[in-house]
């Protein structure tokens, strides 16, 4: 928590001229988290890196999510498609006041990501297309077995979510 608190007062400086800010630097973590055998080792030269005051491989991982070149120019627009994606899956818009209340409960249940997710998710609120009545349940009637893949411990994407979409699905196998 303190490296992040620090970043977040005091921007560290990288190898390319840009700034790590504390988005960044928690993005870069959350990216070398998908991958014990290679990110792990990389996330622990990262932090040191970081606490020694060069944010270059926390940047590096951050782009690497973010599918930035070293110049900080997008490659794709995943980020924005990931939004739309988002904004539209979910009914859930809080309003800034709502996400201040929901604050604590974040942050217990995440001392260091909570503050960062909470209000992940407030660029919904001002989206320009409604979410309408949120996700429809999908049946694939008729079709042929569908196989539905999912993984445990993917610190983005619940295997339960998997577990619901092959229950949905008339022919689905998980």
């Amino acid at each position: 928590g303190s490296l992040l608190d620090s970043v977040d007062r005091t921007p560290l400086p990288s190898s390319s001229g840009r700034e790590v800010t504390q988005s960044l630097a928690i993005l870069g973590i959350a990216t070398a988290l998908y991958d014990r055998t290679n990110g792990w080792p990389l996330l622990r030269d990262a932090l040191s890196s970081a606490i020694n005051g060069d944010g270059s491989v926390l940047l590096f991982l951050a782009d690497l999510y973010a599918d930035r070149n070293e110049s900080g120019q997008y490659n794709t627009n995943s980020m924005e498609a990931i939004y739309a994606v988002n904004c539209l899956d979910r009914p859930d818009h809080n309003t800034p006041a709502d996400i201040q209340e929901n604050q604590p409960a974040f942050e217990q249940a995440s001392p260091h990501f909570g503050d960062y997710l909470v209000w992940s998710n407030l660029p919904c609120r001002y989206w320009p297309t409604s979410a309408g009545d949120g996700p429809k349940a999908i049946t694939a009637d008729g079709a042929a077995p569908i196989l539905v893949v999912g993984t445990t411990r993917d610190p983005a994407t619940p295997d339960k979510w998997a577990v619901g979409l092959a229950e949905q699905l008339t022919s689905g196998v998980l």
